[in-house]
């Protein structure tokens, strides 16, 4: 990211756009990204120890839902990674939370985001 303050509606960002600053904000607390090529997840943040599968979802069209929780899991597993990130610029649905708990996948919606890259 170039500076300044992260935009107020992420959600509404092309796709590359909020990959870019989502791999700025892991990248700001000292890891190291690399771009995927996979079906749900974005990215890998290696460092600390530790290997981060990253799922980016705009959720401009309502609150990301369990269907995408379940779907980042099954490709992240492929990637061996410590833990996985769904980010999404919106919001997550109360059973994308049960999932998400369930299945160890930490939620990062667009408030948390922006709180990220702002500092």
């Amino acid at each position: 990211m170039s500076g300044g303050a992260p935009p107020e509606d992420l959600a509404s960002l092309p796709v590359d756009e909020l990959v870019d600053l989502v791999s700025a904000a892991w990248e700001a607390e000292g890891y190291t990204m690399q771009r995927t090529d996979g079906r749900e997840i974005d990215l890998l943040a290696r460092g600390k120890g530790e290997t981060v599968a990253i799922a980016v979802e705009r959720g401009d069209d309502g609150p990301v839902g369990a269907a995408v929780v379940d779907a980042v899991v099954i490709d992240a597993y492929q990637y061996g990674a410590n833990d996985t990130v769904l980010a999404t610029g919106g919001t997550f649905d109360d059973d994308a939370a049960d999932h998400a708990e369930a299945d160890g996948v930490t939620l990062v919606d667009g408030d948390d985001l922006r709180g990220r890259l702002s500092g």
